[in-house]
């Protein structure tokens, strides 16, 4: 055994997270000893803990947008030394042909590896008084104070300051899926116009690289008042309210020439999806980011012909995170990428809080701080 700590344990599922000690199993060749500064709290984190996502098994830790300082490397580790400063993301294999051409959120093993929370060969990261913890969500199991992370999961970012790991530990999901489907999967161009559904995480992150890249108008659609004023606060230059509205597509045609040129939706609402969809122009690009899983959407195979626009389902904004968070990183110390707007701190202790004011909508990011 390794390092004792502590982690937010589910220990089966709808069991809630319960703060506990843990001990570390020794790092393998391939992995990374990382002491935690902090780790946003996403959805995903909460379908493991109800039971609507398939993981390795229970007892788990999940968490998955960390942040930390590097303690200790394995044998094969090369991308990180000690002392690095990291912020935490996705795994990947880096063999298949898309992690070999910088597709890595589109890796052939990418739920196995991610989901799966296990080593290959099975042998457990940690465990607690009454057995094997399961450790390695998505790479990173960042819901403890210490963590045995994949090497693929870390990346290091020059000059990252404690505070700035205490801000910006949830860069590595969300706010960077919405932010890479406008800069990686649209390649957004100015001039031109951008519709986004859905004003979480993932919304206000395609907000922020909207305004970066000179989009306008850029309409931000859901259905909370206040959630809307931040958009416009932010970088949205139109609100549309979800629920009032009766014609949200026509109201995006009438303040964008007719439609938009680039739509996000991020709420897997297949209602949501649709109007996503036609509110784009000729030749528009659609992002589906939202989904439940099992959820399907009727588009006419004429009306694609006719509007010739791209429907693209992405996966984690297709970022190759070696690159691209340290990019976000620097839009946000240029001032163009207001996270700490977004955010609240809490302790470890006050998870359930934390939970509660995510799943009301009172906070838009949670972030749990350990150091």
């Amino acid at each position: 055994m390794g390092l004792s700590t502590d982690a937010l344990v589910i220990t089966k599922p709808g069991s809630g997270f319960a703060l506990e000690k843990i001990q570390l199993e020794e790092i393998e060749k391939d992995e990374v000893l990382v002491e935690m500064y902090a780790s946003g709290i996403c959805h995903t984190d909460l379908i493991v803990e109800h039971g609507f996502l398939p993981v390795g098994g229970f007892p788990i830790v999940v968490g998955h947008e960390g942040s930390g300082i590097v303690k200790g490397v394995g044998s094969s580790v090369t991308n990180v030394a000690p002392g690095d400063g990291v912020l935490l993301s996705f795994t990947s294999c880096g063999t298949c042909r898309a992690c070999k051409s910088h597709h890595t959120a589109y890796c052939e093993t990418f739920h196995a590896v991610n989901f799966g929370s296990q080593r290959p060969d099975k042998t457990p990261r940690a465990a607690n008084e009454q057995g094997r913890v399961e450790m390695g969500f998505f790479g990173q199991s960042s819901f403890a104070r210490d963590s045995v992370v994949c090497a693929a999961s870390c990346v290091k970012v020059d000059r990252l300051t404690e505070d700035e790991m205490r801000l910006l530990a949830p860069l590595g999901c969300g706010l960077m899926t919405g932010a890479g489907t406008v800069d990686n999967i649209f390649a957004a161009t100015a001039p031109g116009s951008i519709a986004v559904f859905g004003m979480g995480g993932v919304g206000f992150g395609a907000i922020f690289a909207a305004k970066s890249r000179g989009l306008s108008p850029i309409i931000a659609v859901d259905i909370d008042d206040s959630r809307l004023a931040l958009a416009l606060e932010l970088g949205a230059t139109h609100t549309i309210i979800g629920k009032q509205e009766k014609d949200v597509v026509g109201a995006i045609r009438a303040l964008s020439n007719g439609g938009v040129n680039y739509s996000v939706e991020t709420t897997a609402n297949n209602t949501v999806k649709l109007q996503a969809i036609n509110s784009v122009y000729k030749l528009g690009k659609v992002g589906i980011v939202g989904t439940t899983g099992t959820d399907k959407v009727e588009v006419e195979v004429d009306t694609m012909i006719k509007s010739g626009a791209s429907i693209i389902g992405v996966a984690m904004g297709d970022a190759y995170t070696s690159e691209y968070l340290p990019k976000l990183v620097e839009e946000y110390r240029a001032g163009r990428f207001p996270l700490d707007k977004l955010t609240k701190h809490y302790k470890p202790e006050e998870i359930d809080t934390a939970v509660k004011e995510m799943i009301s909508g009172q906070t838009i990011k949670p972030i749990i701080v350990w150091r």
